[in-house]
């Protein structure tokens, strides 16, 4: 039988290799870019918005108490919403009644009670809203104390002391 050889000299098979060249790097490229746009999401919800829920509204709405049945210590609970429906639409900052309650435009619907966001605040709240709302699945381990061990410097420990010196085993001379 004789041997058949493949001609990859053709501007067809070529055309075939480059295209699927391109397609091999464009698809890398989109697996590269969704892995730092969720990233980058995880980095602006842990440095703006988680910040702004802890500071302002878990005492009120977290896992001890709940006012009006509404929680913000999760995103199932935010889209779950209490009483008054959901508390935010993901996408549309305009139709979210979290937004509406930190900008202050009902009257009867005013968050945080004593003190407003700050300018700075609420434009992040928005802009978390308005990209979806990302909620990290596992949240990121902020040490807040500074006492913890690995922020210490390095000691010398000091030697443990014998009291019986008779009872400590020698190894083996030989």
């Amino acid at each position: 039988m004789p041997e058949q050889r493949v001609n990859f000299s053709t501007k067809k098979h070529v055309k075939i290799c480059l295209f699927s060249g391109y397609m091999a790097c464009a698809f890398f490229l989109c697996i590269g870019s969704r892995a730092e746009s969720a990233t980058d999401q995880s980095l602006f919800f842990e440095a703006k918005i988680r910040p702004i829920f802890l500071s302002h509204c878990t005492e009120c709405h977290g896992p001890k108490k709940q006012k009006n049945k509404l929680r913000v210590d999760s995103l199932s609970a935010l889209l779950k919403g209490g009483k008054d429906g959901p508390a935010i639409v993901p996408g549309k900052p305009q139709e979210s009644l979290l937004i509406r309650a930190v900008q202050r435009i009902d009257e009867d619907l005013q968050m945080p009670p004593k003190v407003p966001l700050s300018k700075h605040e609420l434009e992040d709240l928005m802009t978390w809203v308005k990209n979806g709302a990302f909620w990290p699945d596992q949240p990121e381990t902020v040490l807040s104390n500074r006492n913890h061990w690995s922020f210490r410097a390095p000691r010398k420990p000091t030697s443990p002391t014998c009291l019986r010196a008779w009872q400590v085993s020698r190894p083996p001379k030989g």
